[in-house]
């Protein structure tokens, strides 16, 4: 997160996605406008919810509760969150996944189809009071992608370690992206 925008680093690949509001619109002011209005009209708004399931796991050397997120009473993804209390640094890992929230939020309010389809969820995960060590996206009732924290450190960092490495290059936005 850095300036509004939500950045992706695909380290096998050397290449880096960059999603802020500008990219969104840009991608979008291509569709037909008509074709859009229809798409519009045509999109309700999805219900959102998390589950707390009351299952403690262990993931690494982390402690966590799993929640699950459902989309239409469809699950859609399950987290084991860690509280805040038990990370290092891990006030500030929740509120930068607040801030990360409040970003995704405001760059998905460009396109509203998009918004319609995720500020929901966007706005429970900016709630949550601990930090996602495991994250899995469910597809079809069984899990299809997993994300696991395998450790944190706690330290001050150059900005410059934060700016993308030479050699990588800017993919874009599109099928096959990244899992902001």
């Amino acid at each position: 997160m850095r300036g509004g925008s939500l950045w992706s680093v695909n380290i096998s690949k050397r290449e880096y996605y960059k999603l802020d509001k500008a990219a969104l619109q840009a991608k979008m002011s291509g569709m037909d406008a008509r074709m859009q209005a229809m798409r519009n009209a045509r999109q309700k708004p999805h219900d959102f919810t998390l589950k707390d399931t009351g299952r403690h796991e262990t993931v690494g050397a982390y402690g966590c509760e799993v929640w699950q997120a459902f989309r239409d009473g469809k699950l859609q993804s399950e987290d084991c969150v860690a509280p805040q209390g038990s990370l290092p640094g891990g006030a500030e890992l929740v509120a930068a996944a607040h801030a990360g929230s409040a970003i995704a939020a405001n760059i998905v309010s460009a396109i509203p189809q998009m918004q319609r389809a995720t500020s929901s969820a966007l706005i429970l995960y900016g709630k949550l009071d601990g930090f996602p060590v495991r994250h899995r996206n469910i597809a079809g009732g069984r899990p299809d992608h997993e994300d696991v924290v395998t450790r944190i450190e706690q330290q001050s960092l150059p900005a410059e370690r934060f700016e993308i490495s030479t050699g990588f290059t800017e993919a874009l936005l599109g099928r096959g992206g990244p899992h902001f």
